[in-house]
């Protein structure tokens, strides 16, 4: 029996995504370096995709990184995302990411290819990075010499593609990309597991705590004897997102719709001065004042 340690979508970025408090990359880092206090635990880590949250992402965060995981090296498998490809989502093109640093610091990946088997140990896996084929080798019903008894992808299985279309011949399908996760179940005999993803970039992660799965593989039998995802140590979400600015941002932006619904709705002609058209509609006084607001800065920036 073998004991694998499945995690993803890292997005290591120097500079915070919006609405996020304090030093981003550190955090990422951070719980790399957790993932790799653990790794002794295991036999075999994977990594399902998007190291870094752009291709430009900075050099010198992703080389402290791929360092941090360097010990891991023989046992360590990964698959390419969107995010460490950028533009057209292909794999040839992982020289001008950021994420190349992965490429020549660690072993076993897809390299400049979509797909790929290799076995690590006494695993037998296929790495299936996102490229512009992903959905062909996805939904083959004749996957052929291609079959792996583990997958490990980046896509967005269980959201885009639906479980049952998606076994590839597999006993375990391991998915990145939908950072929201699902729990591990089976359809038919294949397993599948999303922890959700090990950053926390959006707002709409506040909820969510960042998880890893632990997996027991039957190597002899080619069957998942257990899966438990294992909750990641990190700040709480008020000390990491700024909900405040979110819920304002929210309230403005509704607002703003309710006054282009209003004037849709009344088929308001576009010439018509706006004190006239306000004159004219049933809006509430939130957002009367909002677009007043609005018109008297608009007024003062043309003076």
């Amino acid at each position: 029996m073998s004991n694998l340690l499945f995690f993803t979508d890292c997005h290591l970025a120097s500079e915070p995504p919006a609405q996020r408090h304090g030093d981003y990359g550190r955090d990422i880092l951070t719980k790399l370096e957790w993932v790799v206090e653990q790794a002794p635990m295991f036999d075999y880590v994977l990594f399902g995709g998007d190291f870094v949250h752009s291709p430009a992402a900075s050099l010198r965060l992703v080389h402290e990184a791929v360092c941090a995981l360097s010990p891991l090296d023989h046992k360590l498998a990964l698959c390419w995302g969107q995010h460490d490809l950028g533009k057209g989502h292909v794999p040839a093109e992982i020289g001008r990411s950021s994420a190349s640093l992965l490429y020549w610091g660690l072993t076993h990946h897809t390299g400049t290819q979509g797909f790929r088997r290799l076995c690590l140990g006494e695993l037998d896996l296929a790495l299936l990075s996102h490229h512009p084929q992903i959905e062909e080798v996805l939904l083959a019903k004749d996957v052929g010499e291609n079959s792996a008894p583990i997958v490990v992808a980046h896509a967005l299985i269980g959201l885009q593609y639906p479980f049952k279309a998606c076994t590839m011949g597999a006993r375990l399908v391991l998915s990145g990309d939908w950072h929201e996760g699902y729990p591990p179940h089976p359809v038919g005999d294949t397993w599948f597991a999303n922890p959700g993803a090990l950053a926390r970039v959006s707002i709409d992660d506040y909820g969510r705590v960042p998880q890893v799965a632990a997996i027991q593989w039957g190597d002899g039998q080619g069957v998942v004897e257990s899966i438990e995802y294992v909750p990641v140590p990190c700040r709480p979400a008020p000390a990491v997102f700024d909900l405040e600015a979110h819920l304002a941002a929210k309230e403005k932006q509704g607002k703003h719709s309710a006054y282009v619904a209003a004037l849709a709705e009344g088929g308001t002609d576009p010439f018509t001065p706006v004190d006239d058209a306000l004159a004219g509609m049933e809006l509430e006084t939130p957002v009367r004042k909002y677009v007043q607001e609005k018109l008297t800065t608009a007024q003062e920036g043309a003076e």
